[in-house]
């Protein structure tokens, strides 16, 4: 029998060892309750997080089970979470969407962070969304997915507008080398007119070789027009500014449109009432209209087919064009008539469409060209915009949208036509061109109207000559473009030195074009390259009778 002393030890020992027991027991509840606190404070942690992210994210397991989601509105969402919760992406997703889910999956369980951007239909809505995946267990992984609609549509109008400028750009460099030519084609072409009169005028009355001499006048004005036709690309075709109704152009126009669409093709005008005036060519507005008239009817084919030309009176917000072209035009804000010309037949591809301005670009057969390239000379020429819409099978729609002229104070007045029949008095006009051969040509043609001639080349040329004989001289026919001095830049120097004295602006370039170059003090006229004897003798009479 143990000793009681012993006994009582012993129990004493084993509370003790309990009382430890017990401690440690309840250190471990306190700590297992404070880890479990912590978990459940890391977990709303977390799921605030994921609140706050802008994006959605999937918790996804090895065989494409949609386990759980965080984050997110429920209307950014495909589907309504109990539609996926617990089924796998086949379920709830296109074929072809939840495939390339599954390949991202199995890629990204392998340790890599995998990126896919698809498009899904969102409350009748294209959306497009990016998903991240990434691996959070063996078997399981997380889609963080964010809508980036805003983002993807804002650099596609950033590459359209990018795109935009670039053949603005390629359009204004060709437009350049064009008016270019043409500029330099025209004094060929002055050359060649005047000694073709020259010529003529040197043969006698019935002379077997006058009617060879009226064949190179008469291809001479051709090749002319060929000239302002690239002009008009440039934007600087030959305009004669005046206020035109282009309702009362289309009602004039209207029957010969008619009558040269296609067999089984239909126009209709729609036209509003109360049309603001514009401010251009009537010529050149002319040729727009039946160029974009006759290719909506080449568009047809031998289809039946219908046509509209429509004009109305719009307000212009230059801040909401995107599709108007050229995009840096300086279009102002305010009223402008538009011009919509509207086909259903074949229309065109987006390659097409991209090079539908380009000079001597054709779909039709080889030698076709310039009409649509002069149809945007005359639109940018009379400070518009036109836009294209196309679509292969659709139709096509052009639209050429035109600032309203600026209210007149009074009705517009027109110089009556000066007599032509009488002596034009004589006198020594001085004649300044760079080009030797110019001078050489007008230099005969005007002592055949009776003046003496002293020629410049230049423009200190002409200063030095004028300021040693401006007494005599009653006129200057001045030439635009020279290289060094210009006649921008000789006129006011000429004017210095005597300020009444007439000056007759000669250029292969259109008036509208020139004008801009001159202050108030501008010249007295304007003539264009190539001129004929009657165009030099009326224009130096309107000059001389001021």
């Amino acid at each position: 029998m143990k000793d009681p002393g012993e006994t009582r030890e012993e129990l004493l020992g084993e509370l003790e060892t309990a009382r430890a027991r017990v401690a440690e027991l309840e250190r471990a509840a306190s700590q297992q309750a404070r880890a479990e606190l912590e978990l459940r404070r890391r977990a709303a942690e977390r799921e605030a997080m994921f609140r706050a992210f802008p994006d959605l994210s999937f918790r996804i397991a090895r065989d494409g089970t949609i386990l759980d989601y965080h984050g997110g509105r429920s209307a950014d969402l495909y589907a309504p979470p109990e539609a996926f919760l617990g089924k796998t992406v086949h379920d709830v997703l296109p074929s072809d969407v939840a495939e390339e889910h599954m390949r991202c999956l199995r890629r990204a369980l392998e340790g890599e962070i995998v990126t896919l951007v698809y498009t899904l239909s969102v409350a009748g809505e294209d959306k497009v969304f990016e998903g991240r995946f990434i691996r959070i267990e063996d078997d399981q992984v997380y889609d963080v997915v964010r809508d980036i609609t805003d983002r993807v549509r804002g650099e596609e109008e950033r590459l359209a507008l990018v795109a935009q400028v670039q053949q603005a750009q390629k359009l204004e460099s060709l437009g350049l080398l064009a008016g270019g030519i043409a500029h330099d084609f025209n004094n060929l072409l002055c050359v060649i007119l005047g000694l073709a009169t020259l010529a003529a005028r040197a043969l006698p009355e019935g002379s077997p070789a006058r009617p060879h001499l009226e064949e190179i006048e008469g291809m001479t004005r051709r090749a002319a027009d060929l000239a302002n036709q690239m002009l008009a690309y440039a934007g600087r075709g030959r305009f004669h500014l005046e206020e035109v109704a282009l309702g009362a152009v289309v009602d004039e126009l209207g029957p010969r449109l008619r009558r040269g669409l296609s067999p089984r093709g239909g126009l209709t005008i729609e036209a509003a009432e109360d049309l603001p005036l514009v401010r251009g060519d009537v010529t050149q507005l002319r040729q727009l209209i039946t160029n974009l008239v006759t290719n909506a009817s080449e568009a047809l084919g031998d289809e039946a087919g219908a046509i509209v030309l429509r004009l109305s009176c719009v307000e212009h917000d230059p801040a909401q064009r995107p599709a108007w072209f050229p995009p840096d035009a300086a279009l102002r804000a305010g009223p402008c008539v538009l011009l919509e010309i509207v086909d259903d037949g074949c229309g065109m591809d987006e390659e097409t469409l991209g090079k539908i301005f380009d000079p001597f670009f054709t779909t039709k057969f080889t030698g076709r060209g310039l009409g649509l390239a002069a149809v945007f000379g005359i639109v940018r020429g009379h400070g518009g915009v036109i836009a294209v819409e196309s679509a292969v099978g659709r139709g096509t729609a052009v639209r050429v949208m035109l600032p309203a002229a600026e209210p007149a104070e009074g009705a517009p007045t027109r110089p009556s036509d000066p007599d032509l029949s009488t002596d034009l008095g004589g006198g020594t006009i001085l004649l300044v061109d760079d080009e030797d051969m110019v001078r050489k040509v007008v230099e005969p043609l005007l002592e055949a109207l009776g003046f003496a001639v002293v020629t410049a080349a230049s423009g200190p040329e002409a200063i030095e000559v004028f300021r040693a004989r401006a007494g005599d001289i009653v006129c200057v026919i001045l030439d635009y473009t020279m290289p060094g001095m210009d006649g921008a830049e000789t006129l006011p120097a000429l004017r210095a030195i005597r300020g009444d004295v007439p000056v007759l602006i000669a250029s292969g370039y259109a008036e509208v074009t020139v004008s801009e170059r001159f202050t108030e003090a501008g010249p007295s006229g304007f003539i264009h390259k190539p001129f004929s004897l009657d165009e030099l003798r009326k224009k130096v009479r309107e000059v001389l009778s001021g």
